[in-house]
């Protein structure tokens, strides 16, 4: 297994650097986004540990970047306590967990294990393909298209809409898409897939303001119409 971490802050990259060597994990450091961005190329991590305002490229931008690649590497963003940010901008981002710092190096492995464990057990969409109307989304390639055109979406928002499309016309609650997606050891507001929400129906919907197919169950939830 590889880490790659980065972060301006050199202690991070100490606490970080020990914890994986002691726990016999390869580990790659960047102090800057544009060096993660090749790191990440050239290195191929099995998991980035991302600060998420680093100074010259941000975290965020550093963790859409990756997602546009069509990597689905599991990505940890970091934030400094006290910082006034919102944590669903990460999640939006693409990213899949989120760590406080300053942190044990025990802390941040259990949080490694967790989210390693989460996405093991992950659930899958039942349905390998599904056409409806306009949309063509193929699970097995993760690819999606609206009129023939292809849409790109997240890990994340695919999952989601995965799911809701596998089972059209059932409504799902915010807390059923979060264990669906993060897994039930999630810490956190589910707000986030509201937000998850309106990106897909930003890239799929005729009409994102009068969805045909991310619907909204008023106080209950989503439903994938047709």
């Amino acid at each position: 297994m590889k880490i790659m971490l980065a972060d301006n802050d050199l202690s991070i990259h100490t606490i970080v650097e020990k914890m994986a060597e002691r726990q016999k994990i390869e580990f790659v450091g960047a102090t800057s986004g544009s060096e993660a961005l090749k790191l990440f190329v050239k290195c191929n991590p099995d998991l980035v540990i991302l600060y998420a305002l680093m100074p010259d490229i941000d975290g965020f931008h550093v963790c859409k970047e990756i997602r546009s690649l069509g990597s689905d590497v599991l990505i940890i963003m970091l934030f400094s306590r006290g910082e006034a940010i919102d944590k669903c901008i990460g999640y939006d981002a693409g990213c899949d967990d989120y760590q406080l710092k300053p942190f044990s190096p025990v802390e941040l492995m259990m949080r490694i294990t967790a989210l390693l464990r989460r996405h093991r057990h992950e659930i899958t969409p039942i349905k390998n393909r599904i056409e409806v109307g306009d949309l063509v989304l193929d699970n097995k390639r993760k690819t999606v298209f609206i009129n023939g055109k292809s849409v790109l979406l997240t890990p994340k928002e695919f999952m989601i809409l995965a799911i809701l499309a596998s089972h059209p016309g059932k409504v799902f609650s915010q807390e059923q898409l979060v264990e669906a997606v993060w897994g039930k050891e999630y810490v956190g507001s589910t707000s986030c897939i509201a937000v998850f929400v309106n990106k897909i129906r930003d890239k799929i919907e005729p009409d994102a303001t009068n969805p045909q197919y991310l619907q909204t169950a008023c106080r209950f939830g989503y439903r994938f119409g047709s």
